[in-house]
């Protein structure tokens, strides 16, 4: 044997271990991999290739005829001109991961993400095309019920959400048309008894007049508990006169000015979506309250590109970022309120996000409207 028969067949098995080993690799990868040569014909396939589709078949006429497959986001068929590989060998383009729906060979239904890339030569010319498909049939099963699971956690949400709101309701009317009545009708009765304090004697007179007192301060706590449960402007009038009448009162019992621009009038939403604005407007200014340390409040509330855009800003020390962000994730006591509002918005459509500097922070809500006359 001559030097150059040596050097040849040494090559020729260097050739053929590196093939060996490129099988092996080719076998041990869990993603379908297929070679096609220019005319579209598979020339190399591995066992997870035909795992997914349950059969290779190299004609590519004879593939596509009994090929069936839809675009995963759509359901459209999807064409053979359209396929990542057909792609790749007509124009020499590069698809990844796209989402497909396919019925196997055998009739299994799959979904896989297809990717395609072609091959050129020295002279760069199209010689054939990669195909690489992995099944994700489980992953977006999972994905799906994991979806179902949260439409309906959501559903659960909103009907407790619902009882708490009739539920404010049912305790603002008792307290209002019960308790409040009766302690009314004690301050009456009391007031009776004044006619004749003069029979009574001095300390007497002065326990008589701290109880009529006492019955008026509890009437008017037991009102003001009754509104901030839920007030019957919000009801009776509206969003617009429920914001001012709580504006009012929390300026006046927390000593914080609150600025409102607000529309003079416009035409009464949904009950649920008065209730839920009122609630967050509550939720923001007991924030700015407790942990702003501002002393100014501003509620802007405004009609805008067909939907309701609603703010609530402060001037106070401002949120760091990092807990801003676990704040909306409804870390910490703030942040179940916080988790609580965006979730009530969310229901309804709408978004919530927060904006904090240090020279202070905006709630920003917006939520879309399809009502006439807005």
């Amino acid at each position: 044997m001559t030097t150059h028969d040596l050097l040849e067949r040494l090559s020729q098995d260097a050739l053929l271990r590196s093939v060996d080993l490129f099988r092996l690799v080719l076998d041990a990868i869990p993603a379908g991999v297929v070679v096609m040569d220019a005319q579209g014909e598979i020339v190399l396939s591995n066992p997870a290739a035909e795992r997914i589709w349950s059969a290779v078949i190299p004609d590519p006429s004879a593939r596509y005829a009994r090929t069936r497959a839809w675009w995963y986001d759509t359901g459209k068929p999807v064409e053979p001109h359209e396929w990542g590989s057909q792609r790749a060998l007509a124009r020499g383009e590069t698809s990844i991961e796209q989402l497909v729906e396919i019925e196997a060979y055998d009739g299994a239904r799959r979904i896989i993400q297809n990717s395609a890339v072609p091959i050129r030569d020295s002279s760069n010319a199209i010689v054939g095309a990669v195909v690489v498909n992995e099944d994700i049939t489980e992953r977006k099963n999972a994905e799906a019920a994991l979806e179902a699971s949260a439409t309906q956690l959501r559903g659960l949400a909103a009907r407790l959400m619902d009882v708490q709101d009739e539920a404010r309701r049912r305790i603002a009317r008792m307290l209002h048309e019960t308790m409040a009545q009766d302690l009314a009708a004690l301050k009456m009765l009391l007031a009776r008894l004044t006619r004749t304090s003069d029979r009574l004697s001095g300390v007497d007179r002065d326990l008589l007049g701290s109880a009529i007192q006492l019955a008026d301060g509890s009437m008017s706590g037991i009102r003001t508990l009754s509104y901030l449960l839920h007030p019957p402007l919000l009801d009776e009038a509206g969003l617009l006169s429920a914001v001012r009448w709580y504006a009012e009162g929390f300026a006046a019992r927390s000593g914080i000015a609150v600025d409102l621009d607000v529309p003079p009038e416009f035409q009464r939403l949904p009950q649920d979506l008065e209730t839920t604005l009122f609630r967050v407007v509550q939720e923001a200014l007991i924030n700015i309250h407790r942990h702003a340390e501002s002393p100014t409040a501003r509620i802007r509330l405004a009609i805008v590109d067909g939907g309701l855009s609603m703010e609530i800003a402060d001037r106070g020390r401002g949120i760091p970022a990092d807990l801003v962000a676990r704040l909306m994730n409804g870390e910490g006591a703030m942040g179940v309120g916080i988790a609580g509002m965006r979730e009530r918005l969310t229901l309804l459509g709408g978004t919530l996000d927060i904006e904090s500097t240090s020279a202070g922070t905006t709630v920003r809500v917006g939520v879309p409207l399809e009502l006439e006359g807005l």
